[in-house]
Order: structure tokens, then C-alpha cells, then sequence
């Protein structure tokens, strides 16, 4: 093997090293975040935010959408154009223990943009609340 293969190995160990290295800080971060209870405030009530996620969902045309939330975080299911699947999202609005308006998004199906509208859609709503 010669010295520019074991350079390059080299290079792909530590770049992988480096990966594994950030996907814990960033899984230690989470942890950190989501560990903290989010606290409602008079300004932006647990009522009005769910008010919010519902009036979000409500925008979205032509497709079946059932939400659960419980806190700060929206739960939902979305039935499939046939109807015969369906698939899951969750959109977490605890920002350190404060609903700020950011958010963190998992979806089942990174093709679909409706949880991205859905989220941006209460931020939206999140921010004209708390920074009016």
C-alpha cells in the first residue's frame, strides 16, 4: 500500500472519527434541551399554542391530518393521498424550556413538506405573539 492510500485512509478514519465525534454532541445537546421542562408564559398561554397548532393544521388543504399536543410538542399522523398509508411527524417547540417560535422537526417522510408548513406556519404565529 502506498503512502497516498494510506494518506487517504487516514483521512476517511478521522473524517468518520470527526462524524461520530459531532452526532454525539449533538445527541448530548438534545438530551440537554428536551430535558428541560417548557414553561408556558401570560403572553403565549398552553391554550393559545395549541389554538395555534390547530388553526396550522387547518391551512393545510387536501389531506387528512390528525394532531395530538401535549406541551410544547405537536404529534400528528397524515393519511396518504390513496388512503392507504399513513405516516408520523413530530414538531418540538421547547427551545431550552421557553416556546421562542424555534422549532425542531422529525418526519417519517422527508418528502412530504407539511410538517415544514405546519411548523413555519405556527412559528409565524409563535413570534407575531411574543415579539409584538
Amino acid at each position: 500500500m502506498g503512502f497516498l492510500s494510506k494518506l487517504f485512509i487516514a483521512g476517511v478514519a478521522g473524517f468518520a472519527v470527526k462524524q461520530i465525534g459531532n452526532n454525539l454532541k449533538e445527541k448530548a445537546e438534545e438530551t440537554k434541551r428536551e430535558s428541560i421542562p417548557c414553561e408556558f408564559t401570560e403572553k403565549l398561554t398552553e391554550e393559545q399554542f395549541e389554538n395555534i397548532a390547530f388553526n396550522a393544521i387547518k391551512r393545510i388543504k387536501k389531506k387528512k391530518i390528525d394532531i395530538e399536543v401535549y406541551g410544547s410538542k405537536i404529534y400528528g399522523t397524515v393519511e396518504s393521498q390513496s388512503g392507504l398509508t399513513e405516516w408520523d411527524f413530530t414538531i418540538d417547540f421547547n427551545d431550552y424550556g421557553s416556546v421562542t417560535g424555534t422549532y425542531w422537526l422529525w418526519s417519517e417522510n422527508d418528502d412530504s413538506l407539511i410538517p415544514k408548513h405546519i411548523a413555519e406556519d405556527m412559528q409565524e404565529c409563535i413570534e407575531d405573539i411574543l415579539y409584538d
